[in-house]
């Protein structure tokens, strides 16, 4: 038994060897989460690799610094994970993940970025945009920075968007949040005209309910241009102007 357990380490350093040895045929690329989320494509993938000069096809396997690899790849920041490895018939496999847009900022001076659903900053692209929540105004200076994105606002603010994206109607008809300094919010529906003041992202599930009672009750009853903003920042009260 001793003997044998021997050997078969023996062929498996050999065949390490071998491996490390084949010269690199081809690259299989795959790319996950491509769903609407186009920002990240494999002729950008080759050029990461081209630009940290691991051209990898050609080289032997041995040659080739699978981690560095992975590392050049996520720092991309729309690109999440990476995982590269090779095999016998010389051919290297690449992963990646993508991170997807969550929320687009455009700041007061016209600055834009996007923020992932994992809260990390991420730059707009001139060849794809996605359709996601807009959030706009004064409060949003600072929102540029990954480190906007780790403390209890922006968590809870985040909960709420994707409550908003979950529901059909409000996906519909929210598609912009103005964002004072103080951190209350202004939503800016898509169908009817009434600016709705929103307070902070706290509570929103209550709130939305409100908004739902003032659609479904109150427009019916004096028309949908009767009013021009609707204030939910009070408890227990539906304020119309």
């Amino acid at each position: 038994p001793l003997g044998m357990m021997v050997l078969l380490m023996a062929l498996g350093g050999f065949a390490n060897r071998k491996a490390e040895e084949k010269e690199i045929q081809d690259l299989d690329i795959r790319i996950h989460n491509l769903h609407e989320n186009h920002y990240v494509n494999e002729e950008d993938l080759l050029e990461i690799l081209s630009h940290k000069n691991q051209l990898i096809v050609g080289e032997g396997l041995g040659d080739v610094k699978l981690k560095e690899i992975e590392k050049d790849l996520t720092s991309n920041p729309y690109i999440s994970e990476a995982e590269v490895f090779g095999n016998f018939q010389g051919i290297v496999n690449l992963e990646v993940w993508l991170r997807r847009p969550m929320i687009r900022v455009i700041q007061p001076d016209g600055r834009s970025v996007y923020v992932s659903q994992d809260g990390v900053v991420l730059p707009t692209s001139d060849k794809y945009s996605s359709r996601v929540i807009l959030l706009s105004g004064k409060g949003t200076i600072g929102m540029e920075a990954d480190s906007f994105w780790i403390d209890d606002y922006s968590s809870t603010l985040m909960d709420m968007i994707r409550f908003i994206q979950k529901d059909k109607f409000w996906d519909a008809q929210i598609s912009q949040l103005e964002v004072e300094e103080d951190g209350e919010l202004v939503i800016i529906p898509q169908v009817t005209k009434q600016k709705v003041s929103f307070g902070r992202p706290e509570d929103y599930e209550r709130k939305f309910k409100k908004l739902m009672v003032f659609y479904d009750r109150i427009l019916p009853q004096k028309g949908w241009n009767y009013y021009t903003e609707v204030n939910l920042k009070f408890n227990n009260q539906i304020i119309c102007y």
